[in-house]
Formats: structure tokens, C-alpha cells, sequence
């Protein structure tokens, strides 16, 4: 591999790059055909073995790809299993409400009982347990 694959491995491997600093304390070699996790892994035992080292320039096939920082190599990435946390769905922390859906109201004219919904059907409206059918409000 060649300094023509620099720019593919700087993407590849940018989750691990620190744009702040060139300068590096060490030095970390990993063959060509390693992938990010795994480099990862290896980088994290070289910042163990060295606790005084900040930095480390990481090499990748031959090829100078930047240098690694401590912070970034040991940032938490999350789980990618287990149960969701609060506003970890599509959307949940957006302002304002939504473009594509709307919430309807539907209520019964007799008793003013109501109940809300995404979907209006009025072959498969609701009933109000006391008078019949509900009506879509809005």
C-alpha cells in the first residue's frame, strides 16, 4: 500500500484520529487488512502499556494515517444491544411536531368522551361504551 491510500485510511480509520495534533509520543504499527474495532482494541492496550504517552501516530499497512489521541481512542461508543434510553428513538428529541403525521381526536357526541389517534377509518371507528360510535373532532 502506497501514500495513495492515505486518504481512504484517514476516512476509515477517523473515528480514532485526532485532528487537533501531528505530533505523536509513539508509534503503533497494524497490517492492512485490520479493521477499526480491532485497531481500536490494539491501540487501547499500546495507551495502557504507555500511561505517559497522549498520542499515538498510527501506521497501517506501511502508510502514515494520523495520530490517535487517548480521548478518542477510549470514547465510549455505546451498546449497540439492550434496551433503549429516554429520546433514543427516530426523531425523539426534535422540536415542534412532526410534518408527516398528525394526532386526531375523536369523541362521542353524547357523553364528550374522547380518545386520540394516528389513523381515521370511520368503518373502524371506536364506540363509546355508553352511547355508540365516536365522531373524528380534528
Amino acid at each position: 500500500m502506497g501514500d495513495a491510500a492515505r486518504p481512504r485510511l484517514r476516512l476509515k480509520f477517523k473515528s480514532l484520529l485526532d485532528p487537533s495534533t501531528d505530533q505523536a509520543d509513539l508509534v503503533h504499527e497494524e497490517p492492512d487488512d485490520v479493521s477499526v474495532p480491532e485497531a481500536r482494541r490494539n491501540l487501547r492496550k499500546k495507551y495502557d502499556r504507555h500511561p505517559e504517552a497522549g498520542h499515538i501516530e498510527l501506521t497501517v499497512g506501511g502508510v502514515v494515517v494520523g495520530v490517535t489521541s487517548r480521548a478518542r481512542v477510549f470514547e465510549d461508543l455505546g451498546q449497540a444491544s439492550g434496551e433503549p434510553g429516554v429520546g433514543d428513538g427516530d426523531r425523539a428529541t426534535q422540536p415542534g411536531e412532526s410534518s408527516q403525521y398528525r394526532v386526531l381526536v375523536i369523541a362521542c357526541k353524547s357523553c364528550g368522551s374522547s380518545a386520540t389517534t394516528m389513523f381515521w377509518d370511520e368503518r373502524a371507528a371506536p364506540a363509546c361504551c355508553a352511547n355508540g360510535r365516536m365522531e373524528l373532532r380534528r
